[in-house]
C-alpha cells in the first residue's frame, strides 16, 4: 500500500493546479520536508473540525438551515475531488487522476479561520485511491474481488462492509450518512453499534421499505 503522507501530498499537489473555483474546500500546502526521524506537510491552518462543531452545539445538534449549508458544501467538496485530475489536458497532457476518499466522515471537515470562517474544508486524504486507469481517460479501474474494510464503521458505505471495491457512489452514500447526521443526529440509529455485521444490516434498513414505513 502506498505511504499515506505520500498519497496526501500526492493529491495536495494536484490542488494546487487547479483553477481558484475548483480549490474553495482545500487547504494550501505550504512546504514538504524530512528530518533523520519523520516526513512533514506544513499546510495551512483551519479552524474546528464539523465534527466538534455539531459535538458543542445545544443538544448536538444543527439547525435546519445550518445542515443544509454544510451539505452543499461537504457535496462539493467531494465532487471536486472526484473531478481532479480527469480531463487529459487539465494538467498539460498528465493522466487521470480522479480520487474516492473513501472516509467521509464530520472529524474530516473543519471550518476556515478568519475571513474563511464560513468556508468548509475537506482533510485527510491518506486511504484515497484512484478510480480509473492511467490513461488519460476516464476509463474505471478493474474491481479487485475482495477489499479489506477501509473507513469508519459508522459512515462506512454498504460496500465496504461487503467487502467490495468502491467507487464515487460510496462516497456518497457516506455523505448521506453523515448529512443526516447534520439533520437529525437520531437517524443515525447504529450510531453506538460496535458490531459490523449488525450496522450494516441497520444501513440495509434505512433503504428499504421497511424503514420508510417507519417499522
Amino acid at each position: 500500500m502506498m505511504n499515506r503522507l505520500k498519497i496526501e501530498l500526492q493529491i495536495l499537489r494536484l490542488f494546487e493546479k487547479l483553477p481558484p473555483e475548483k480549490r474553495t474546500h482545500f487547504t494550501e500546502s505550504y512546504d514538504r520536508g524530512k528530518t533523520p526521524c519523520f516526513k512533514f506537510i506544513v499546510m495551512e491552518l483551519v479552524g474546528k473540525s464539523v465534527y466538534n462543531i455539531q459535538k458543542d452545539a445545544p443538544k448536538r445538534e444543527f439547525s435546519l438551515s445550518t445542515a443544509f449549508k454544510l451539505g452543499i458544501q461537504t457535496l462539493e467538496a467531494i465532487e471536486h475531488l472526484h473531478e481532479l485530475g480527469k480531463d487529459r489536458d487539465e494538467f498539460g497532457g498528465r493522466e487521470g487522476r480522479s480520487y474516492l476518499h473513501r472516509d467521509i466522515k464530520p472529524h474530516n471537515y473543519s471550518i476556515g479561520i478568519g475571513q474563511k470562517k464560513n468556508k468548509i474544508y475537506i482533510l485527510d486524504f491518506g486511504i484515497a485511491r484512484k478510480f480509473v486507469k492511467k490513461t488519460g481517460t476516464m476509463i474505471l479501474r478493474v474491481p479487485r474481488e475482495r477489499v479489506k474494510f477501509l473507513g469508519t464503521l459508522k459512515y462506512a458505505s454498504r460496500a465496504c462492509h461487503y467487502s467490495k471495491e468502491q467507487s464515487r457512489k460510496d462516497d456518497l452514500e457516506a455523505w448521506l450518512y453523515m448529512q443526516l447526521e447534520f439533520i437529525d443526529p437520531q437517524t443515525i440509529f447504529w450510531a453506538f453499534e460496535r458490531d459490523r455485521k449488525n450496522v450494516v444490516v441497520q444501513k440495509e434498513k434505512l433503504f428499504s421499505e421497511e424503514w420508510e414505513r417507519g417499522k
